[in-house]
């Protein structure tokens, strides 16, 4: 892939939060908020910080939902970004003991 500025990565991101409704993953497998052991996610800060940067940059609510966590024993720390409505569905998909695919294919 080649390198963009940073001019050009923000105006890709926000075309393509403008033109697909789907769901954003965001992984980082070093990401250091994930560092402290717990037994639930632990990502409050960046899921916050993801939420409101892409909502400026898509000029729309935006919600995200962290689904791994590096703080459970996950690989990485793995975050989900779309519309409130569709991840509320994920997020009720999973309470439903889905895993995450399964309650991403469940917004087909």
């Amino acid at each position: 892939m080649e390198d963009l500025s940073e001019g050009e990565f923000w105006s890709l991101l926000s075309e393509y939060l403008e033109n697909h409704p789907g769901i954003l993953s965001i992984s980082s497998s070093d990401w250091e908020e994930g560092s402290e052991r717990s037994a639930s996610p632990g990502c409050h800060f960046a899921a916050g910080l993801f939420s409101e940067l892409l909502r400026l940059i898509a000029g729309q609510e935006v919600a995200v939902l962290e689904v791994e966590c590096r703080s459970t024993g996950s690989g990485s720390c793995r975050f989900l970004v779309g519309s409130p409505a569709a991840l509320e569905t994920v997020y009720s998909n999973l309470r439903s003991g889905s895993a995450v695919r399964g309650a991403l294919e469940g917004l087909v």
